[in-house]
């Protein structure tokens, strides 16, 4: 196991999270040659890659409600966002996917990024967890997911499993 230390925590993790990965893929996309086109984009549905009922199941809340923000929904990245009814606790979990186009440049990107990260064994081809920012970055083939929020390592992983085998 590496494990990457770096002395900056965020004071938002999640955020912090959700805008370096962003940023990642935006400079990832920018510096390709190829011009986006409209059959570069994310064709894969996070909320289907991590369901409501695996989210329920992971954190034990019931009517967990998906959103897909289109601020962070985009040719080169989406999002999904679970949030547990109110009276059970805050618990807010993220799924990104970037399209494969730019999934496994975003996650080499992300990977660099300057937080404290393990690698992880035994989910996707690829994996690490920034434990500062509670999330788990994982390479299935050229896509990358994202799972973040109120998550452990374990949780992110008993995540991450099943959606793997749900990706095209």
């Amino acid at each position: 196991m590496t494990t990457r230390t770096f002395p900056f925590r965020p004071r938002f993790p999640h955020t912090a999270s959700s805008l370096c990965v962003y940023a990642a893929l935006m400079l990832t996309a920018c510096g390709s040659d190829e011009s986006p086109t409209e059959t570069a984009s994310v064709e894969i549905d996070p909320c289907a890659v991590v369901t409501a009922a695996d989210v329920e199941q992971v954190l034990s809340v019931a009517n967990s409600e998906a959103d897909r923000p289109s601020e962070a929904n985009n040719e080169y990245l989406a999002t999904c966002r679970y949030v547990a009814p109110e009276g059970q606790g805050l618990k807010v979990i993220t799924v990104m996917v970037t399209s494969p186009e730019y999934g496994r440049a975003g996650f080499e990107t992300a990977k660099e990024q300057p937080f404290e990260s393990e690698d992880v064994t035994g989910v996707g081809d690829d994996a690490f967890w920034m434990s500062d920012l509670n999330t788990l970055h994982v390479l299935g083939g050229d896509v990358h997911i994202s799972i973040s929020g109120d998550v452990d390592l374990e949780q992110a992983k008993a995540l991450a499993v099943p959606a793997l085998g749900r990706l095209p």
